[in-house]
């Protein structure tokens, strides 16, 4: 089993060890969205830790700016 890394940002958040980037919230409001329920955060605090280009997923893949969707 491989351990996480974890540093704690408060009281009631934890950062993972590793991350590009952070946001600490309160949660303001939850919503029904029928199947889930969708969270609106306060955002109390953030950090981007290093640069990193952007992760997307489309058309059931992850890839990056440029990929081709096939």
């Amino acid at each position: 089993m491989t351990s996480i890394s974890l540093r704690s940002r408060s009281q009631h958040a934890f950062v993972l060890g590793g991350a590009i980037a952070w946001v600490d919230c309160d949660i303001h409001a939850v919503h029904d969205g029928g199947d889930h329920h969708i969270v609106v955060g306060a955002v109390r605090e953030l950090a981007v830790t290093r640069d990193h280009p952007p992760l997307l997923f489309f058309r059931g893949a992850y890839g990056g700016p440029g990929a081709d969707p096939a």
